[in-house]
């Protein structure tokens, strides 16, 4: 069995990192997490914002792999549900531009797109000293191990942190995941019934959760924004509402975090990695709030709230001008590689 997993490990790393593969793992993800808004019409008149949370879960639920892998450990998982909504934000987005059926779409998804990349950011934080816990040989220490030599950026926890890094990791994959529940459910329901629905299901939503009616109400103005081609600024509020609203509290306000921030320790991953305009490269966090004279505080809301404005719109112009979805793809493709490879890796291990 090691050998045999071994040589699947092997045999994937080097056959399928071009971009030739991209429409192969997508085909082959559609299998267990279906992307079909033509289908998802059905659901139009049903008026159910409930139904539309239960699609998004089930885009990355981890059951499909359970039912053939159960033993499954809480890493594993954690890891697992990062890289599916890794890869659902990257789908729903190169989706949604072959919905245009245009040669050369318009960028509507902005923040579907950098969230692409910033879920994978997060799931390098979570990969951190996964794969020197399990011993040599076994499934968790190659798949991990593997999953690290995808990327470059697995940052070291710094010593102040070690004693906390299991809570850490868990407020920060359950940040990752209420994002994700709060936003993708809303793109998919837009893209596939249209701005009347939407509305009408963030108004039930409101009626049924008096104590988060505030929260709902923005979104009508994000949709709004959508509908009347006010692109950025829709997707300016998203971000609003997402850092403000549920990773402010999830994330940054807790002690330790707010310790770690004002010492910078996790500000090396606050950084863009697709490009801007012409190619240029965005600023880093840090760099931004030096150029800016601001001390590069992550947990400080205003500060990292301006900076990712600025990202966005960076990314936003640099995806418009690269015109084509394949170029587009083409851009997406590294941050996909982890996300389609290592599922790969568990579905064969299925075979």
């Amino acid at each position: 069995m090691k050998i045999r997993l071994f040589l699947l490990l092997f045999f994937v790393s080097f056959s399928s990192v071009g971009f030739a593969n991209y429409l192969h793992f997508d085909g082959k993800l559609n299998q267990y997490w279906e992307l079909d808004t033509e289908g998802m019409k059905q659901h139009c008149a049903s008026h159910n914002p409930y139904t539309w949370q239960a699609i998004a879960q089930k885009m990355i639920s981890v059951k499909p792999l359970q039912n053939k892998i159960p033993d499954l450990n809480q890493d594993e998982v954690m890891v697992i549900r990062n890289l599916l909504i890794s890869a659902a934000y990257n789908r729903l987005f190169t989706h949604s531009l072959k919905l245009q059926n245009t040669k050369t779409p318009t960028v509507k998804y902005i923040w579907i797109a950098a969230g692409s990349q910033a879920s994978v950011t997060v799931g390098h934080a979570l990969q951190a000293g996964l794969a020197d816990q399990y011993p040599l040989g076994s499934r968790q220490r190659k798949i991990f191990r593997r999953l690290e030599s995808l990327h470059k950026d697995v940052p070291l926890i710094p010593l102040l942190l070690l004693s906390n890094i299991d809570r850490i990791k868990s407020l920060t994959a359950d940040g990752n995941w209420k994002v994700y529940s709060d936003i993708y459910w809303q793109h998919l329901a837009y893209t596939a019934c249209g701005y009347q629905e939407i509305v009408s299901l963030n108004k039930k939503l409101m009626q049924d959760e008096p104590m988060r009616a505030s929260h709902y109400e923005k979104f009508l103005f994000v949709w709004n924004d959508m509908e009347s081609g006010r692109y950025l600024d829709a997707n300016k509020k998203l971000i609003y509402i997402e850092q403000h609203n549920i990773l402010q509290p999830q994330l940054y306000d807790p002690f330790d975090a707010q310790t770690a921030s004002a010492l910078g320790l996790f500000n090396g991953l606050a950084k863009a990695d697709l490009a801007g305009p012409g190619g240029r490269k965005i600023d880093s966090f840090n760099k931004y709030s030096i150029k800016h004279l601001v001390y590069p505080n992550l947990a400080h809301f205003p500060t990292r709230f301006e900076w990712q404005k600025y990202v966005v719109t960076e990314q936003a112009l640099y995806l418009q001008e690269l015109g084509t979805i394949p170029t587009i793809q083409a851009v997406l493709q590294p941050s996909l590689n982890e996300s389609y490879q290592v599922i790969n890796d568990y579905l064969l291990l299925t075979n």
